[in-house]
């Protein structure tokens, strides 16, 4: 749910609150042990990042997902 909240937002091209509810999310994710969703969602975060050209926030984001989804497979 907070994830499609964030794609509404990003869609008005509010970053902040798209990052906001992308975090929330993650949060949620991590605390409920749901690796293939907080996987997804570091990659979310990581484009929003990529997005405002801020490349080494996206790639730490993006690292970190790669890094979570592979330790499920």
């Amino acid at each position: 749910m907070l994830n499609n909240m964030a794609q509404i937002y990003l869609a008005q091209g509010d970053y902040n609150k798209t990052l906001n509810y992308l975090e929330n999310s993650l949060a949620i994710r991590r605390k409920v042990g749901d690796r293939e969703g907080e996987g997804t969602t570091l990659n979310n975060i990581s484009q929003i990042y990529y997005d405002q050209g801020n490349h080494k926030k996206a790639l730490d984001y993006l690292e970190q997902s790669l890094s979570t989804l592979a330790k499920i497979t």
